[in-house]
């Protein structure tokens, strides 16, 4: 079997980090290109769907080159962003036909944006202890919605009077986690 390790990887050039103040310009700027983005897609301006051949993306966002090499900084995150987004599907556009995703909101990408600046995971406590409890209200709002009781705080005194559960990010790894769920019980 062969492993493919990025350049970038085996490189002894240290990554370096942002300031602060280089991160704050650069994301106040993506901000503002989602939120043109956003708000020319709900008034339909432009095509709904960004099909291309794949050969033909990798090429525009020059895929090959940022992982190989690095270097992206804030003069070319802003032309790759673009690129990036004219070549998304605009779920908001009013002709666009729903196709396996819904369309996100705007808490939700507050929300993934705070998730991805903290990288606090549920799976460990230690690690993500405020995830972690808005997983567990989740979940307990979620048994509530469906009339079961709510999950327990202490779990090694659960019955089957009470329900539990955990959150997935994707349909694939919820009907895993279904699966592995019923064959234990």
């Amino acid at each position: 079997m062969q492993v493919c390790i990025p350049r970038f990887l085996l490189s002894s050039r240290p990554v370096s980090t942002p300031s602060s103040e280089t991160f704050r310009a650069v994301y106040h700027d993506a901000v503002d290109r989602m939120l043109n983005h956003l708000q020319a897609e709900e008034i339909g301006d432009g095509a709904a769907s960004a099909y291309a051949p794949l050969a033909q993306v990798l090429s525009e966002l020059d895929a090959e080159h940022w992982l190989r090499h690095g270097g992206m900084n804030a003069e070319s995150v802003q032309p790759f962003l673009d690129r990036y987004l004219d070549r998304s599907v605009k779920l908001r556009h009013p002709l666009h036909m729903a196709h396996q995703v819904s369309v996100p909101d705007y808490p939700a990408g507050l929300a993934a944006m705070i998730n991805g600046l903290t990288n606090n995971p549920m799976a460990v406590y230690e690690m993500g202890p405020a995830a972690a409890a808005l997983e567990f209200a989740v979940i307990n709002w979620m048994l509530e919605a469906v009339g079961w009781s709510a999950q327990l705080m202490r779990l090694d005194n659960a019955d089957a009077q009470h329900g539990a559960g955990v959150l997935t990010h994707g349909g694939s790894l919820a009907n895993l986690t279904c699966l592995l769920a019923a064959r234990g019980r």
